[in-house]
């Protein structure tokens, strides 16, 4: 509800009256079913996944995505005393360990609301060291479900002056990424591990909201390198490799601030997932649209009608839509860094992996062509695992 209110206050400055909850409700429902039928107006720009230079970087998907899955484990019920805090913690890293395979002394304790500051009492994480990649991992975790997302996403646009340069970020993350850095608990740890193998380097997961965050510490955790490339600041070790691995991450930064670190971070969507989709700027544009619907009720009923009759799209239907999508005035967040796509075929099996080259355009609006799997793509715990997906589809 707070998205809902915020855009309808954001509409009160463009329109003489704004909707109430209930038209828009109404409305917007009618502009999915019209996006549902709107296929030439969802065009793929990605490109074919390349087998030499993209390699590692989905095998480190693959496995980073087991990370991001550990994060979310629970202490199973148990008929016996109600575990305290420290017995719920012990349990966790128990189980985070048994998921990842890693011996205990390469697990760092899971931290929980321990000294951490402000809106990065929320982020529940862990330091892992992870030999057979040489990497150091941080990972964050995610919001689960839908419903969470939207209860926790702070929906407003904050600026972030980085490297001499303004640009826009997501407020709730970015006053999340802020806080975290101010700790002291996991940067010593990640101080501590980096410390003790020489040539590692650093890597920050996560999955959703978490996703988000991750790039963002990322982001505050670096420098610019020699070579041109990033490295660690002095907020953990000097002068090491630092990447950011992402999966179904909400929209965090502008889009030239995320061509700016495609370098270090990497972003995987999976098929239709809708939070990487959600932002600000989308859903007022999409409020937008669904007013321009609801001021011409005989093009809402003539679209309705077609929709019901299961008619194929008309050139009428697609010169309002094409309308409709002219009104788009409000700047939007997308995904971070480099981002990937697995891509699905009618049936459901994965066809491909692209490498989204239009990174703008294809978040700009939310597809409804696959409705039913908007929110099943995002769950890593539900169905076929990320990283089964990958090694079936023989791309790690």
């Amino acid at each position: 509800m707070a998205i809902i209110d915020t855009v309808l206050k954001t509409l009160s400055n463009v329109y003489p009256r704004t909707c109430t909850l209930a038209e828009l409700t109404t409305i917007m429902l009618t502009v999915i079913l019209c996006q549902l039928r709107s296929g030439p107006y969802i065009k793929p720009h990605g490109r074919a996944y390349e087998m030499g230079s993209d390699t590692l970087t989905m095998q480190l998907f693959s496995r980073f995505s087991v990370y991001a899955t550990a994060a979310y484990c629970k202490m199973p019920a148990s008929n016996g005393p109600k575990p305290d805090k420290e017995m719920k913690l012990a349990a966790k890293n128990s189980m985070i360990q048994s998921q990842l395979g890693l011996h205990p002394s390469k697990i760092y304790p899971y931290v929980k609301e321990i000294n951490m500051l402000g809106m990065a009492k929320k982020l529940e994480h862990f330091v892992a060291v992870d030999d057979q990649y040489r990497r150091v991992v941080l990972t964050f975790r995610g919001t689960s479900d839908l419903h969470a997302v939207l209860k926790d996403l702070d929906a407003l646009y904050c600026e972030a002056t980085l490297w001499g340069e303004k640009y826009q970020v997501h407020h709730g993350m970015w006053t999340a990424a802020l806080d975290f850095v101010k700790t002291t608990t996991t940067l010593s740890q990640i101080r501590e591990a980096l410390s003790a193998n020489p040539t590692y380097a650093l890597a920050i997961v996560g999955h959703s909201l978490g996703g988000g965050v991750a790039a963002l510490v990322t982001i505050l955790l670096s420098r610019y390198a020699l070579n041109g490339g990033f490295e660690t600041n002095a907020k953990t070790l000097e002068g090491r490799t630092i990447e950011c691995f992402t999966i179904g991450s909400g929209a965090c930064m502008d889009d030239s601030l995320a061509k700016r670190t495609k370098s270090m971070i990497y972003t995987l969507v999976n098929g239709y997932d809708i939070v990487p989709y959600l932002s600000l700027g989308v859903v007022a544009d999409f409020c937008q649209m669904t007013r321009k619907v609801f001021d011409r009720p005989q093009q809402l009923i003539r679209i309705m009608r077609d929709l019901l009759l299961e008619k194929p799209p008309s050139e009428v239907l697609l010169h309002h839509l094409a309308y409709l999508r002219e009104q788009s005035r409000f700047e939007r967040l997308v995904p971070p860094g480099r981002v990937f796509v697995i891509v699905y075929d009618e049936k459901g099996d994965v066809e491909d992996v692209e490498e989204e080259m239009n990174v703008q355009e294809r978040f700009g609006y939310i597809s409804m062509r696959q409705k039913l799997r908007l929110i099943s793509d995002h769950a890593l715990s539900k169905g076929e695992s990320i990283s089964t997906k990958l090694h079936r589809f023989s791309v790690v």
